[in-house]
């Protein structure tokens, strides 16, 4: 069972807190109840994927500009079946997997990574569903640990 209070990243902790504040009582949030405008200070770093029957067949609707910076791509448009060759993709994966059948939230603590620029990242994959039921769309949020600080990025 998903603890909240397991979440050390302020972002991460600031994106629950929204998503479950949108959601009612016993009731997931749907897509249409999230507004851009109220995620100032994540909204860069937040991942949208439509959902499907088969993990590969999920698809990135939106792939925000800090998870680019983080990454150093965007995957925007990109199905999951469509990724290649990345590291820990299997683990990645599982987490969206988990979060969409559970429809409940899927948190990741660090995970080390090589890169010349990030050291790890933490993530938070959240269900959303259009009728209350059945998942549609994960909202997901990354938080990265850089080796340095990256410029700032002037998008939301």
């Amino acid at each position: 069972m998903f603890d909240p209070d397991q979440i050390d990243e302020p972002l991460l902790r600031r994106c629950h807190d929204y998503w479950q504040a949108k959601g009612a009582a016993e009731r997931l949030p749907a897509r249409r109840d999230i507004e851009p405008g109220e995620m100032l200070g994540f909204l860069s770093n937040v991942v949208l994927v439509d959902t499907a029957p088969r993990l590969e067949d999920f698809r990135f609707r939106l792939w925000g500009t800090g998870v680019t910076q983080g990454f150093g791509e965007d995957r925007t448009g990109l199905r999951f079946s469509e990724l290649g060759e990345i590291e820990n993709l299997e683990e990645s994966l599982h987490g969206y997997w988990h979060s969409a059948c559970a429809a409940a939230a899927h948190y990741s603590s660090l995970r080390p990574v090589r890169s010349n620029t990030v050291q790890g990242y933490a993530r938070i994959v959240l269900p959303l569903s259009r009728d209350g039921e059945a998942i549609d769309m994960l909202l997901a949020c990354f938080e990265f640990a850089y080796h340095h600080e990256p410029r700032p990025n002037r998008a939301l």
